[in-house]
Formats: C-alpha cells, structure tokens, sequence
C-alpha cells in the first residue's frame, strides 16, 4: 500500500511540474563552508522578528508544506554575534542540524543552514543560504534586508525557491 500511494505521488510530481528536479544547487557543504566574517561586537545579537516573501518558486503545488511565488511568512529567530561569527541561540533539531554564519563591519552577512523536516513518513532536507546587510537606526534598533536561497530535497522531489527577507530586532541579548 505505502509503495503504491509512493508512485501514486511521483507520478503527481512529474505530471504535474516539469520542475520537480531542479534543487537550486545549494548543498550542506555551501552551508559548512561559511567562515566567520570580519565584523566586530554583537550587532546582530537578539532576537528577530523576519517576513519573508518567495519571489520565485519550483516548488509550489508539490506538498502543502512546501512554499509557492508569492507566500509570505513571519518567524522569530534568535541570533547570537560574536565578532565575525553568527550563531543560533538554539540547538535543539539534533545532530542533523546546522547554522553558520558571518558577520562583517560593514553589516553584511551570510548565514546558512540544514536540516530534515518530518511529514509524516515523508523526510525533506531543507538547505538555506542568506545574504543580506543589517543597520543600526536610532542608536540600538536594528533592521535588516537579505534574499534567501532554499532548497526542498528528498527522494521525490528536489525544488528550490528564492525569498525576500526583512526584520527587526525585537529584543536585544543572545538567548534562545
């Protein structure tokens, strides 16, 4: 049964999206090969509150999980700067989590990460790479603007999709 209904979806996927194979090209090694940057102090640190808007998709229509053109979301994320590095202020998806990141004087950044998200019996590895610079405005709120690369990657599907992204620190500190 399991079997079935698994060909029963490929051939959704292939039917109904010629682009199911095109992943975006970005791997767990692009994540791991982000070096700290040359930044200094803890600008970045604190808590984040990001929109994000997909400006361009592969992956729409494949699985509700998965973004289209034009979705929008808000997330809060935690950040912790320690001179060029950025780190998450969490680390609880496991082993099969990871983030690095970097930070530069002139407030441009790069962070990246992985990790598999569960759907049901579905695993999908999501693979990002953000670029993108922070300011500081009236002396201690911050605000930041970047584009995200995400990647959808499992035995069924391989999609990408391209993410605006803007925020505001919330809260400043480095905690979870």
């Amino acid at each position: 049964m399991r079997s079935a209904l698994a060909l029963l979806i490929l051939a959704g996927f292939a039917g109904g999206c010629s682009n199911v194979l095109e992943g975006g090209g970005i791997t767990e090694s692009d994540v791991e090969a982000i070096q700290p940057g040359n930044g200094n102090g803890v600008i970045f640190s604190g808590t984040w509150k990001l929109q994000t808007t997909v400006s361009e998709s592969t992956c729409g229509g494949l699985l509700p999980l998965l973004p289209a053109t034009g979705d929008t979301d808000e997330e809060d994320i935690s950040f912790v700067q320690t001179g060029g590095e950025l780190t998450r202020g969490i680390d609880d998806l496991g082993d099969s989590y990871a983030f690095r990141g970097a930070v530069n004087q002139d407030g441009t950044f790069t962070y990246g990460q992985y990790y598999d998200l569960g759907l049901g019996d579905l695993s999908i590895r999501y693979i990002e790479i953000v670029d993108g610079k922070v300011e500081l405005t009236n002396g201690t709120a911050a605000k930041l603007e970047g584009t995200a690369v995400r990647r959808y990657q499992s035995g069924l599907i391989d999609c990408s999709a391209n993410v605006t992204l803007t925020g505001s620190r919330t809260a400043i500190g480095g905690g979870s």
